[in-house]
């Protein structure tokens, strides 16, 4: 699983709850037959959830981190809020602070609002957030459906879900209830071979 598959997810997340109609998002390295692209195209373009670089390319196969994956969801997690005109945050936020991380670094902000008011995810035991560790598919799996939870509780609504067997994932495991909701969402899908590949870094 890429960046381009981990968005995707996200995208997939915006559009089962905020409709509208983006504009041409044209990269040379994302084509438009790309499943992912219609996601990407509105991340992009509509939501401003994320960027392309400078040359015009989007790079879909490079690897996310935990500082790339925490501005997405708070961007996404804010888009959804003015749209929708609902408060996702906690109503518990706490102070968070990390060894790591100075007040200073482009992602501060997004960790502050993540981990302080949404609540979506948390650092390491030792007091840092390790922000340049790259995320697996069921540590990202877990950060979006508890921002789908979020969302759920705020609309009043619910998905549906039902058992799901995937051969590498028992219900035992702390992802599976985090897989079986963003499958029955539609969000995210194993795959052909009924694996999840859940230690797959993203």
């Amino acid at each position: 699983m890429t960046k381009k598959l981990a968005l995707l997810a996200i995208g997939a997340l915006f559009l089962a709850v905020v409709p509208g109609t983006a504009a041409l998002a044209a990269f040379k390295d994302l084509p438009a037959s790309h499943d992912a692209y219609p996601y990407v195209e509105k991340l992009v373009t509509k939501y401003g959830v994320i960027n392309g670089f400078p040359d015009n390319t989007y790079r879909g196969n490079k690897t996310l981190d935990r500082f790339e994956m925490s501005k997405a969801l708070v961007l996404a997690m804010n888009y959804i809020e003015t749209s929708r005109e609902v408060s996702l945050k906690d109503v518990a936020s706490k102070e968070t602070t990390f060894k790591d991380v100075k007040s200073t670094h482009w992602a501060y902000k997004y960790l502050m609002s993540l981990t302080s008011q949404y609540q979506i995810i948390t650092g390491y035991p030792d007091g840092t957030f390790k922000g340049k560790n790259t995320l697996n598919r069921n540590e990202v799996t877990q950060a979006v459906a508890k921002a789908l939870a979020r969302v759920e509780a705020a609309v009043g609504a619910e998905v549906s879900t039902k058992e799901v067997v995937l051969k590498d994932l028992p219900p035992s495991h702390w992802a599976y209830p985090s897989a079986k909701k963003l499958i029955a969402a539609g969000i995210i899908e194993p795959f052909k071979d009924g694996t999840f590949k859940g230690k797959e870094p993203v």
